[in-house]
């Protein structure tokens, strides 16, 4: 029987290599901003493992893409609508994957608290506020999904895909912002500090080794 970490581990590996640069920056970026909310409303209450769960969580967003066509997956051209519909289920694959895999684990109580951010963020970070997201179409999202939407949306606003062109850390910092009734300006306004500190560039490129339970070198 394997153990949870380990277990943790495994599906990481498991994300589409082209996929795995995207999830590493987005594993820094939910992490800061988590400790940024933490530091901006204490009235969250958010423990100080929260950040360091979101770090890991944030590796597992596009798990189920494991389970999507690769002529879909590394398609060079915008998805039809037909392919943009299997493309949207992998928040649903993803869940069934962990859930699957983790089948019959005994979890502590951390590992308990890890385990439910990865649901919230796998099948969640999709939603929107106003309830036009996907897979559910909810507008009460988990604090932990709504963090992963913001970062996810900010990288993908300012890396070049098939459907646009990159625009800049500002430019893409005032589309959040415009979209508030999709993104909580909470965590917005979070991001936008997290990326003014002088040691944000230094964070990327050297991020913080996070512990699940016992040291486990697949979580940098």
């Amino acid at each position: 029987m394997y153990s949870f970490d380990e277990i943790i581990g495994h599906l990481i590996n498991k994300v589409p290599e082209e996929l795995t640069g995207h999830s590493k920056f987005l594993s820094v970026l939910a992490y800061i901003v988590a400790k940024q909310l933490k530091e901006d409303h204490p009235e969250l209450k958010l423990d100080d493992l929260f950040a360091d769960h979101m770090k890991i969580a944030s590796k597992l967003h596009d798990l189920g893409k494991i389970n999507i066509d690769q002529n879909i997956l590394n398609k060079p051209d915008k998805l039809t609508t037909k392919e943009y519909r299997i493309m949207k289920m992998h928040t649903v694959y993803g869940l069934m994957v962990l859930t699957e895999m983790t089948k019959g684990i005994s979890l502590d109580i951390n590992e308990r608290k890890l385990f439910t951010i990865c649901k919230e963020v796998i099948l969640l970070h999709h939603e929107r506020e106003d309830g036009s997201g996907y897979p559910i179409g909810i507008n009460r999202i988990p604090l932990s999904a709504q963090i992963m939407a913001v970062v996810d949306t900010y990288d993908a606003l300012t890396t070049n895909r098939v459907y646009h062109n990159k625009v800049t850390k500002e430019e893409a910092l005032e589309i959040l912002d415009h979209d508030d009734d999709k993104y909580n300006p909470m965590d917005v306004d979070s991001l936008k500090r997290a990326l003014a500190k002088k040691d944000f560039a230094e964070i990327v490129n050297n991020p913080p080794l996070i512990e699940v339970g016992v040291s486990c070198s697949y979580c940098r």
